[in-house]
């Protein structure tokens, strides 16, 4: 009997066999029947994009040893650069060519120093071994004489001389093996030291020249945001190696890059129709297609969690419509609905601005060796008109004055040092010169003894004499080798000593003139503006300041503009040479204005705040009395009948 456990199952599988067939039949009908518009089926995916320009060039701040550095040199923002020309470049503090040319220098000076002194080593080594051989030629004499001839006392006496002479020879032929071996190894140390310095010098001038970065493109520079410090990068602010202190864009060809998570990446291809829709132009859509989407996911924009798939899209050119790097696009597979702004919008739109100068010189600490931060001492007050050469403030560094105070006394040390040193070169000149004078007077005796007749002395005596002349000349030679090496190693320790000093010198002017420049004036007339410490705080009487910090500006007065930041979405609503009115602050004065020009690109706002905006350059038609660069004003922009209710206009296809 079949259990019911059985049938179910049985139905079960006939049920699946039957759909599988209904399936077949379905693929087959299809594959004959004309395609349903994708658009029908298709998932509604929205992607946030933004503007980026082709073949732009990143400027990337140098490496460096020394972190942060401090940008010496930064094209302005909207400076047009050709290829090749030097866009960016650092200080180079610790990385001091002519330190290492004298350590250099120094090296080799000390080399010849311990050579001269091995030499004189040497050199006496050889006197005592030829000391050795003579006394060894003697005792092979008196040891030679017949056992009858003498006393068995000195003939036991002899055999142990000539015995104590060999191994004396021995020892003295070892100890000029070992002289000569450390000069030769010296040398060897010396040659490996100076490729090693050579490498070093070799490392620095590339270094130095990797300090600047040059245009590789043709374009104009955009000035990026520094995330560390809160502020644009400039000539005078700080940044890190690696960090991207801004771009070159090149003639205005652009593209749009968007973001896909994972699970939108299924209902994207290429060639695919996209909409966009720019945040500066409301009500704005433009038609394009996806150009190429990244192979593999990777790391999406900065803060975003998950994994992205790159998308590049074309920006087809618009007549009302211009693009910017970083401007803001939202992307989707299907158009937007018309929006309707003239029920949203208010009759005039107030954004913050700040009046600055267009000559404008950062201040900054002078550049110590080895000293890295300041105390803001005298310090003149904020908004004051200095005249060129007046100082502004004056900084203070006990560390300055402590390395000035020991340097001075080294410095002391070493001329007395070498002030002794020339007396008692004196002294062995002169002792070197009574040597040479004895030794000479020794081989000219020695060698009249030595014309004596043979038959007047003994054989064993005659050749005893005739040792000794020989000797005598060779001493005499020796002895006058031992003064040259002496006196190449009193001028060797002269030369050293010198160096020293010289390097000393060197560093007590430099802490002169590092003393002298903590008082810092101004190098042309403006107004005094302070900037900001690292604690948020303006700079005053007291703050700590940092090697590379910008402390303060000169701003000249007399060529001022006003700088705003226009949110992205009210961006198209504004238009170039509108005139504003500008609120001036202490007080309800106005002022009238003209909007000259656009930022080069919409960035973020500030480092806490993420919301994207544009600078605008604004430039008053009369310039209020009083007003000081620096001054927070606000803009009010009429937003006209004509932008706030004009339908949005579509180019979608």
């Amino acid at each position: 009997m079949t259990s019911p456990q059985f049938l179910m199952t049985r139905l079960a599988s006939a049920t699946a066999i039957a759909l599988l067939c209904l399936q077949a039949h379905a693929d087959t009908s299809n594959a004959t029947a004309p395609a349903k518009p994708a658009a029908a089926s298709q998932r509604l995916v929205i992607l946030n994009g933004s503007v980026d320009s082709l073949n732009s060039q990143s400027l990337f701040i140098p490496v460096s040893d020394i972190n942060p550095v401090t940008l010496k040199f930064f094209v302005p923002e909207g400076g047009k650069v050709k290829k090749g020309d030097v866009v960016l470049s650092i200080g180079t503090s610790g990385n001091n060519t002519q330190e290492m040319q004298t350590r250099q220098e120094q090296q080799q000076v000390k080399m010849a120093l311990e050579l001269a002194k091995l030499e004189v080593v040497a050199i006496e080594a050889e006197r005592a071994l030829h000391t050795a051989q003579i006394a060894l030629a003697k005792a092979r004499l008196d040891a030679s004489l017949p056992q009858g001839q003498i006393s068995a006392l000195d003939y036991d006496k002899y055999q142990t001389d000539k015995e104590k002479a060999l191994k004396e020879l021995e020892i003295r032929k070892t100890a000029v093996e070992i002289a000569r071996k450390n000069i030769a190894k010296t040398k060897t140390d010396g040659e490996l030291e100076a490729r090693k310095n050579q490498l070093q010098m070799a490392y620095l001038l590339k270094e130095n020249a990797n300090t600047s970065v040059h245009a590789e493109v043709d374009g104009v520079v955009i000035h990026a945001f520094n995330q560390w410090r809160g502020e644009r990068y400039d000539e005078g602010v700080p940044g890190f190696s690696g960090h991207r202190a801004g771009q070159v864009m090149t003639d205005g060809a652009f593209e749009l890059i968007a973001w896909a998570l994972e699970a939108d990446r299924l209902s994207l291809k290429e060639g695919m129709p996209v909409y966009l829709t720019p945040d500066a132009y409301p009500g704005k859509t433009i038609s394009s297609t996806i150009k190429r989407i990244s192979p593999a996911p990777e790391a999406g924009p900065a803060g975003e969690k998950g994994r992205f798939f790159k998308v590049t899209i074309p920006l087809p050119p618009q007549a009302d419509l211009t693009y910017a790097p970083g401007m803001s696009i939202r992307v989707s597979t299907a158009p937007a609905p018309a929006r309707h702004l003239s029920q949203s919008l208010p009759d005039n739109l107030t954004i913050d601005g700040e009046v600055l100068s267009r000559n404008y010189r950062a201040i900054i600490p002078p550049s110590i060796r080895y000293i890295w931060n300041y105390t803001v001492g005298q310090i003149v007050p904020e908004g004051t008109h200095l005249k060129a050469g007046e100082q502004v403030l004056q900084l203070q560094s006990t560390e300055v004055q402590e390395r000035l105070v020991t340097s001075r006394n080294l410095l002391n040390e070493k001329n007395k040092a070498l002030e002794k040193l020339l007396l008692e070169q004196k002294e062995a000149e002169r002792l070197g010169e009574i040597q040479i004078a004895e030794a000479r007077a020794a081989a000219e005796k020695a060698a009249r003894k030595a014309t004596m007749p043979k038959e007047l002395i003994r054989r064993i005596d005659y050749d005893k004499l005739v040792i000794d002349k020989e000797a005598g000349q060779t001493q005499l030679e020796l002895q006058q080798k031992l003064v040259a090496a002496q006196s190449a190693q009193r001028n060797a320790e002269k030369r050293f000593l010198q160096t020293e000093m010289q390097m000393e010198q060197k560093n007590l002017n430099d802490l002169q003139a590092g003393i002298k420049a903590l008082t810092i004036t101004a190098p042309t007339a403006g107004i005094v503006q302070y900037r900001m410490s690292y604690d948020d705080e303006k700079i005053k009487k007291g703050s700590k300041v940092w090697m590379g910090q910008t402390i303060a500006g000169l701003a000249d007065p007399d060529n001022m503009y006003i700088k705003a930041k226009v949110p992205e979405a009210q961006y198209g609503l504004i238009s170039m040479g509108q005139t504003v009115t500008v609120k001036l602050p202490g007080g309800n004065q106005t002022a009238q204005a003209k909007i000259l020009r656009p930022g080069l690109a919409f960035q973020s706002r500030s480092h806490t705040d993420n919301s994207i905006v544009r600078d605008l350059e604004l430039e008053f038609t009369q310039r209020p009395a009083n007003l000081k660069p620096g001054s927070a004003v606000q803009v009010i922009i009429p937003l006209t009948k004509a932008a706030t209710s004009a339908q949005p206009k579509s180019t979608a296809k």
